[in-house]
């Protein structure tokens, strides 16, 4: 039983991000307004997830960067004078997606991929077709897979998770 009466912006957003028998679904037949309150809801967890990380640098062990802080300290001193290098430099860790460790993670990763495999000689892309019964089952009269990027999202996650591809690389 979860017991706590606090939640964070994440779960929040993921709690009402489905319909529910007897609530309204006002906010699901929105269209457009539906997608912006995506990304202003998406943008709030961001935010988020940076304010915690910049409140709590010490628990996330970064004093442990020792390089990463000297030349963050040297560039420091060679702009002392510019207004905009002036503050608190924050460490973003490589679990944050986008940060420069994740992606020099990334990067690494994949060049051991290379190094093992060789190159790639494909690129390959994955769509979802919108008018899958999955996705249109899922619909409120009158939406089409457009207004509701939430569905055609999961759904596209759910059949890749589930490797369902046919030989030309649309999916089942």
């Amino acid at each position: 039983m979860y017991t706590t009466k606090r939640l964070t912006a994440r779960q929040f957003y993921s709690y009402h991000l489905h319909t529910r028998p007897g609530k309204s679904d006002a906010i699901f037949r929105a269209c457009r307004l539906f997608q912006e309150f995506l990304v202003v809801s998406f943008a709030k967890i961001e935010n988020n997830r940076l304010y915690f990380i910049q409140t709590n640098q010490s628990k996330l062990r970064v004093e442990l960067y020792i390089n990463l802080c000297d030349a963050i300290q040297r560039h420091d001193a060679q702009n002392s004078t510019d207004p905009l290098v002036v503050g608190r430099p924050v460490i973003l860790p490589s679990s944050f997606a986008g940060s420069p460790r994740d992606m020099h993670r990334r990067f690494q990763d994949q060049m051991a991929i290379v190094r093992r495999l060789g190159k790639p000689d494909l690129f390959v892309t994955f769509t979802c077709n919108p008018s899958s019964p999955e996705i249109t089952k899922a619909l409120l009269p009158g939406q089409q897979a457009k207004d509701r990027p939430d569905i055609v999202s999961r759904v596209f996650k759910i059949k890749l998770n589930n490797n369902k591809i046919v030989s030309d690389g649309r999916f089942c």
